[in-house]
């Protein structure tokens, strides 16, 4: 029953993530390009109403994936994460009217499909956690691999692996957020400092995400972020908090399965038109764009 509940809670915290993108992507994309990869892009877009009712519903939907993962194992949680991408769709069709074709709503079928699937099979919610130093070393990886474009943003490279390191980034908040809530209400200096983690690494990766919708269609990149936000730390869950799978083999292949049926299922909406109309739609994306925010790097 519990996990039943954190699944519709980590739904309803996917829609609110999708409400943020919306009300969001139309004031990213008329940031500069000088601003791409650096932190002052968050201090800018701030200025706006728009950005931060956005901001607001972004939070809503971290506030209902605490909740989430109070009740429900981050092998549940993660992935029905995925669903924000079908809720982008449902707002896009909502305000521009563009409908889903037989292709998309067959992947949106296919990614509810797999979420049920993974709340009837999934392992029981854990609240205990690896070593220090492993625990510490996936911290520092992620970190890196989040934070590397903003360090070597003159690099072409970097920008074409904003995708991933925005990827990187999202995951590691996902794991700080769970070891934010099992830390509980009674160790606030614990709580205090995996809340600090989590704000930052998710500025990391909101200004990798949004870097890189101006270096490539939302097509491209957001199918690569959801992605990997979601099996990185599904596939983590077993080693640093002990959320053991099924011990029998058909369970096992079953929950794996249903698993990539929500990545692939996400990465099929992420390419779909109405997604790209919402995110694209003010964005001039291309090679050009590339190379104007890294020459603007360059330059300054």
């Amino acid at each position: 029953m519990d996990t039943l509940a954190g699944t519709a809670l980590a739904l309803a915290s996917a829609t609110m993530f999708a409400l943020g993108i919306v009300l969001q992507a139309e004031v990213a994309a008329v940031a500069p390009a000088a601003d791409a990869l650096r932190m002052r892009l968050l201090v800018r877009l701030a200025r706006s109403p728009r950005w931060l009712a956005g901001a607001v519903a972004t939070l809503a939907g971290w506030s209902l994936q605490v909740a989430a993962l109070v009740l429900a194992p981050v092998t549940v949680v993660q992935p029905a994460h995925a669903f924000t991408v079908v809720a982008v769709l449902v707002l896009a069709w909502a305000m521009a009217g563009e409908r889903l074709g037989r292709r998309e709503t067959a992947a949106a079928c296919v990614l509810a499909g797999g979420i049920a699937v993974i709340a009837a099979l999934s392992p029981a919610r854990t609240a205990g956690h690896a070593a220090a130093g492993p625990l510490a070393a996936v911290v520092i990886v992620l970190t890196v691999a989040g934070a590397a474009p903003l360090l070597r943003r003159r690099s072409v490279w970097a920008a074409r692996l904003l995708p991933v390191a925005a990827g990187a980034a999202f995951a590691l908040s996902a794991i700080t957020t769970k070891l934010l809530t099992d830390a509980g209400t009674g160790a606030p200096a614990t709580v205090a400092f995996w809340l600090a983690t989590t704000a930052a690494v998710s500025a990391i990766g909101a200004v990798d995400e949004l870097s890189a919708f101006r270096t490539a269609g939302a097509s491209t990149v957001a199918p690569v972020v959801l992605a990997t936000e979601t099996l990185i730390p599904v596939a983590l869950a077993p080693v640093i908090f002990g959320e053991t799978w099924p011990e029998s083999a058909a369970r096992r292949a079953g929950l794996a399965i249903a698993i990539l049926a929500v990545v692939g299922g996400a990465v099929v909406l992420g390419r779909a038109r109405g997604f790209a109309a919402v995110v694209d739609e003010h964005h001039a994306v291309g090679e050009s764009s590339c190379e104007q925010a890294v020459s603007a790097n360059q330059r300054s």
